[in-house]
């Protein structure tokens, strides 16, 4: 028994280890490609939407929150945007706040704290004049750790009710 938790608890390890690299592979690619001249927008635009269809999928389709995600989070309006060099300062905090905002209503109030800590992160970095290739690869980074949790977070609810139904 002993070997077998030995086991299991450095497999644990090992992978949290590759995630951990992963994570990190992919802020610095994503710093690399914010910081071309021109940005990789192909994949800033993809990011968006994958962050956008995240939370659509944490909501009942037709919903007024739903409808008000698709309605402030338009790809093709964002796509313009940021090829147009028309994505204003004003409207990255926009982005920040609302994206923020949302992963907090449709969270677990003990995770609001870090909701706020991940958004503040991202705030104080453009306070502190961050760039752009700065900016948005943190923004991206967590608000993609605030919607996961989220996901996490129902699914260990799912589990634990399966358990209970046992």
């Amino acid at each position: 028994m002993a070997e077998s938790a030995k086991l299991d608890k450095n497999l644990e390890k090992i992978n949290k280890q590759i995630k951990e690299q992963m994570e990190k592979a992919w802020f610095d690619l994503l710093k690399e490609k914010t910081n071309n001249n021109p940005p990789d927008y192909d994949w800033l635009e993809r990011l968006y939407l994958e962050i956008r269809d995240k939370l659509l999928r944490l909501t009942r389709e037709n919903s007024n929150l739903y409808n008000g995600i698709m309605e402030s989070m338009d790809i093709v309006l964002f796509s313009q945007m940021i090829k147009n060099n028309a994505f204003t300062g004003v409207d990255t905090l926009k982005l920040i706040e609302y994206v923020f905002e949302i992963s907090k209503n449709l969270g677990s109030p003990a995770r609001d704290t870090s909701v706020d800590q991940y958004k503040y992160e991202v705030l104080g970095l453009i306070k502190a004049g961050g760039t752009f290739g700065e900016v948005v690869p943190l923004f991206f980074k967590n608000a993609n750790k605030t919607i996961d949790n989220i996901y996490y977070d129902l699914q260990r609810l799912k589990e634990n009710m399966g358990n209970k139904k046992k």
